[in-house]
Parts: structure tokens; C-alpha cells; sequence
């Protein structure tokens, strides 16, 4: 089997909440390009955002998997 040169291609109905931070948050969506729903949250901080921003991300990836979200 040959490794896979190039972008990385999301299956198009994959829902992805990206949480990144924000100082890459520019580059998300076009990373995310080809996915039908998807959602770039930035957020403040360093390496650790699921120690410093786990309740922001808590809130968001709720309302990214609730129903209409």
C-alpha cells in the first residue's frame, strides 16, 4: 500500500469542531475545506487548552453535537 502524499481529506459528512488556539486559528478552514459542517473555535492560551479552556471547550463541542448545532 502507498502512504498518502498530499492534504489529509476529511470524509465530507464528518462533522469537525476544530478547538485550536488562536494564533493558528487562521489556518483551520482551509484545512477543514472539503467537510460539509465544520467549526473553527479559537481560543486563548498556550499547548494546555484542555487544562485552561475545558469548560469553553465543554460548552462548545455540546452545542456543536447537540440537535441543530
Amino acid at each position: 500500500m502507498k502512504p498518502r502524499r498530499g492534504p489529509r481529506r476529511w470524509p465530507r459528512r464528518l462533522g469537525i469542531a476544530a478547538l485550536v488556539v488562536l494564533e493558528v486559528a487562521t489556518l483551520a478552514p482551509g484545512l477543514l475545506k472539503n467537510v460539509a459542517r465544520h467549526q473553527v473555535v479559537p481560543l486563548e492560551g498556550g499547548h494546555y487548552l484542555h487544562w485552561t479552556q475545558s469548560r469553553r471547550m465543554a460548552e462548545e463541542i455540546r452545542r456543536f453535537v447537540a440537535p441543530g448545532g
